[in-house]
């Protein structure tokens, strides 16, 4: 283990110019999965609308929140590639 404690810390060279921050892992997933099941509440809820008003917008709206949903459930599993297992931060 290499640990260093500095007020500020940059691995690598920039990039034109900018570095890019570290993101807190644990803190994105927390909030991608806030809005993740945020939309598939939604979804559900425009789903169960187009029901009411007849068969045509139930045709409509049915399958485009169901590709909605299955969409952010990959998003949601692919979140783990997300994680260094190597990089951390406080």
């Amino acid at each position: 283990m290499f640990l260093v404690n500095a007020p500020k810390m940059q691995l690598g060279l920039d990039i034109n110019g900018q570095a890019e921050p570290i993101t807190k892992a644990d803190e994105l997933e927390g909030v991608l999965n806030d809005l993740i099941d945020a939309i598939s509440t939604y979804s559900d809820m425009v789903q169960a609308a187009a029901i009411a008003p007849g068969p045509l917008m139930a045709a409509l709206l049915i399958p485009a929140t169901t590709m909605l949903k299955g969409k952010l459930f990959q998003v949601k599993a692919d979140m783990i590639n997300f994680k260094s297992e190597k990089s951390f931060t406080i």
